[in-house]
């Protein structure tokens, strides 16, 4: 039942979604707008819209398949918290990769969705896990370094349209939420939990610390379609997000704190 109610009604905060634009763009996870129009609230409203129902069917089935397990482990409320910190631990690091990269937007639940999961997997490593497409299952820890393995190797090198780190995220603030529960795990699980945690760790801060060696495609879920209209409103919130911001700044420290870029743009409106 607790599945159902959340699929629901995220069901009806995305079709409201793709009938009104500016909800859409409001729920966006736009790197944009949380650097410079301080809009930390997109780190968790970018999970009421999808991209497409493609996207949306695809977590709501895995997550109807995890989250009423999840909810009988660590009951309903413990189940959507963990849903809940992992979409925004998912955003968090994107955000934290991806902030020099203004044009970058994102939204969904996949982090949350993997971080349910995954803290399934961290509880039973040894569990079977089945997939409509396989005649046979596979060991839960089989899939969690696969889906690890695939997401980091993403992460550095390929556009492919997808938020890898929200998803990198998502599922690693999983597994810490599981032991933070669960504090026999690190004892029950210990290789399980060292393997997975430790090199994928140090790869993110090596990818945050020196990204010049690494290439990072831009990734994130496209936009419905624009038109002319949405492109201008778009263009035209955009602006007035960084001048909010340096009018923000001007009232706090003055207008002797701006940098000549700063003025510039504001000279400019």
């Amino acid at each position: 039942m607790f599945a159902i109610t959340l699929i629901l009604f995220l069901f009806a905060t995305t079709f409201y979604g793709f009938h009104n634009r500016q909800f859409y763009y409001r729920c966006e996870m736009n790197i944009e707008a949380l650097r410079f129009g301080k809009q930390y609230e997109r780190l968790l409203i970018a999970s009421l819209v999808h991209s497409d129902w493609i996207h949306f069917f695809f977590n709501a089935i895995t997550l109807y398949s995890v989250a009423n397990r999840s909810a009988s482990s660590v009951s309903a409320a413990g189940c959507f918290g963990i849903f809940m910190f992992c979409i925004l631990s998912g955003n968090a690091l994107t955000w934290w990769l991806k902030k020099t990269e203004l044009g970058y937007v994102s939204n969904g639940i996949t982090a949350g969705v993997l971080g349910v999961l995954f803290s399934e997997i961290t509880r039973n490593p040894n569990g079977e896990m089945s997939f409509f497409f396989l005649p046979f299952g596979i060991p839960q820890w089989v899939f969690a370094f696969l889906f690890l393995g695939y997401t980091l190797y993403y992460l550095q090198n390929k556009e492919s349209g997808l938020n890898h780190s929200n998803h990198w995220g998502g599922a690693i603030a999983g597994m810490l939420c599981a032991v933070a529960l669960t504090p026999s795990l690190v004892f029950t699980h210990p290789l399980f939990i060292a393997c997975l945690l430790l090199p994928s760790v140090i790869f993110v801060y090596l990818l945050h610390a020196y990204p010049h060696k690494f290439i990072i495609g831009l990734g994130g879920d496209k936009r419905p379609d624009l038109t002319l209209d949405d492109k201008y409103n778009i263009s035209k919130s955009s602006r007035q997000v960084k001048v909010d911001a340096l009018l923000d700044k001007i009232s706090k420290k003055g207008v002797a704190a701006l940098s000549k870029e700063e003025k510039k743009i504001l000279d400019s409106q």
